[in-house]
């Protein structure tokens, strides 16, 4: 009996370590809750070459959340660029000498706007995954991308068309300048 209670009590001493050890490493006891890896994340992280974006909606029709997902991966996009487009618009007009320089920025402004609009309202999708839950809604996750290049070199060309607004002289400046502001988005 004297052998028997040390032995007893080294073994619940055993077992309620293992059992803290679970306890804490179990996700549902994790004071930040479980981590939890969405479809199609891996692409939608800019790199040097594209813009990306992921978008995702859930709807009791499978081509209604895909549309609703997509849209929502767009507007991420125009959304992420809006700052952007008005400070280019600024710092350009401020650089050179425009009779109007106010009109000049806000003409400047709205032609990049749409110009970066429908280059989005274009963009490739790089992945989509649909699931469906146990009520039967279907989730969809999709991730686009839009080229920084082509990007950038649309909206120089549409702005260079426009005389009242000195691109097409100050073409390499208006370059730099858009650039710059979009290297770190």
């Amino acid at each position: 009996m004297r052998h028997f209670i040390p032995m007893v009590a080294l073994a619940a001493i055993m077992v309620s370590c293992g059992t803290q050890k679970q306890v804490a490493n179990s996700p549902k006891n994790s004071p930040f809750g479980a981590e939890i890896t969405l479809p199609c994340m891996e692409y939608s992280y800019d790199d040097n070459n594209y813009f990306r974006a992921l978008g995702s909606a859930m709807a009791v029709n499978v081509q209604n959340a895909r549309t609703e997902a997509f849209e929502t991966a767009k507007s991420m996009l125009v959304q992420r660029f809006g700052g952007k487009v008005k400070s280019v618009s600024e710092l350009y007009t401020r650089s050179i000498s425009i009779g109007n320089a106010e009109d000049a920025s806000q003409i400047l402004e709205s032609d990049m706007q749409v110009t970066i609009e429908r280059m989005i309202g274009d963009a490739k999708k790089t992945c989509e995954k649909v699931t469906q839950d146990d009520a039967g809604n279907y989730n969809v996750f999709i991730a686009i991308q839009v080229s920084k290049k082509e990007m950038a070199e649309q909206v120089v060309e549409s702005a260079a068309k426009d005389k009242r607004l000195g691109v097409e002289q100050h073409r390499d400046d208006f370059r730099k300048i858009f650039d710059k502001e979009f290297e770190n988005e």
